[in-house]
């Protein structure tokens, strides 16, 4: 095994179960060792309303992110309206990267991308995303 193969984990496979209750960033990944990176191999999440939301911009959406709102990697919902009841089901997404996809950060974290505009209500966030950690 070379070096290089050695500064690779095994891939993992993360859980995600995150309420999203307002904008803000929420980490779904963090390497347990100070200065690893994720590299993103793919993700299978599903989100909906628990509570019904107020303030959402029609047409914006929940995205999986690397590092803020100029590095979006996956739109996982789309709102429908400015009050999504609660309920309303977001679907599925899967995305796979089989390159793998090398955060930025040292943080995988799931932010609204409307930057304030969610002032009430919980959107769910179930799921899972998988890939390795390394230097």
């Amino acid at each position: 095994m070379s070096s290089e193969e050695s500064a690779l984990s095994s891939e993992r496979v993360v859980q995600v179960n995150q309420s999203v209750t307002g904008i803000g960033t929420y980490t779904l990944w963090l390497p347990p060792i100070t200065g690893e990176k994720v590299v993103l191999k793919g993700c299978a999440l599903r989100a909906w309303v628990t509570t019904t939301c107020a303030g959402l911009t029609p047409g914006t959406g929940l995205y999986l992110m690397d590092l803020d709102l100029a590095h979006p990697i996956l739109c996982i919902a789309v709102f429908k309206t400015a009050t999504d009841a609660a309920g309303t089901d977001y679907g599925m997404v899967y995305g796979e990267f089989p390159g793998g996809y090398r955060l930025t950060n040292t943080t995988l974290t799931l932010r609204l991308s409307d930057l304030g505009s969610m002032t009430g209500g919980a959107i769910q966030v179930m799921g899972l995303v998988w890939g390795d950690e390394s230097r």
